[in-house]
């Protein structure tokens, strides 16, 4: 289990998501307390709960209690207790996940026009890219990458926005790909720098 890792928490026939923000201990973590269409999940202190942590190497089945909830002045959090959990291997994704930590230009692409963008790329493959920006990206999009022979270019579709107040960004976007081109640049590219 690892900062970042996603945590999906069954809670009223529904599944939510959270992010693990700290590992205290193997049988502890923090969360960031998760939102149902834009509402405050309240959570009962006195239940357990069924929760799936998603990591790169395991699928990790426990069953979970909240210890407290931790309000600072621009977040809110739970404290997880896990009270068993069960271990299996990740299933293989479509395309192997590029992890890093890179300071990048990047160009939304318009019919009309070219915005170019800085981007932190925490994680990239041919399938999708996760990135930290300032910028405000619209649900479909044509991305350019420009790399060291050329340029990757994609049609994506935003699957995922979350505001994200660390290293100086505002949004983390999980943007997956449905066109590609140029994609063995891309993965030389990125496997070369790791």
């Amino acid at each position: 289990m690892e900062i970042g890792n996603k945590i999906l928490i069954s809670y009223n026939n529904t599944s939510l998501v959270s992010f693990i923000e700290d590992v205290l201990e193997e049988d502890k973590i923090l969360i960031q307390k998760p939102y149902f269409y834009k509402d405050e999940t309240l959570f009962n202190i006195e239940n357990s709960y069924n929760a799936t942590i998603l990591t790169k190497e395991h699928i990790i089945s426990c069953l979970i209690s909240i210890d407290k909830e931790i309000v600072t002045n621009r977040r809110k959090y739970y404290l997880i207790n896990i009270l068993k959990q069960e271990k299996q291997e990740n299933q293989k994704r479509k395309y192997e996940r590029l992890f890093c930590n890179l300071p990048h230009k990047i160009y939304l692409l318009d019919k009309h026009k070219q915005d170019e963008i800085n981007v932190i790329i925490k994680d990239i493959s041919l399938g999708g890219i996760r990135l930290l920006t300032n910028a405000e990206i619209s649900k479909n999009i044509t991305l350019k990458i420009c790399l060291d022979n050329g340029e990757f270019l994609a049609d994506g579709e935003i699957v995922q926005c979350q505001y994200y107040p660390k290293a100086n960004f505002k949004n983390q976007y999980r943007i997956k790909f449905n066109n590609t081109y140029n994609e063995e640049l891309l993965k030389n590219y990125f496997e070369n720098i790791n």
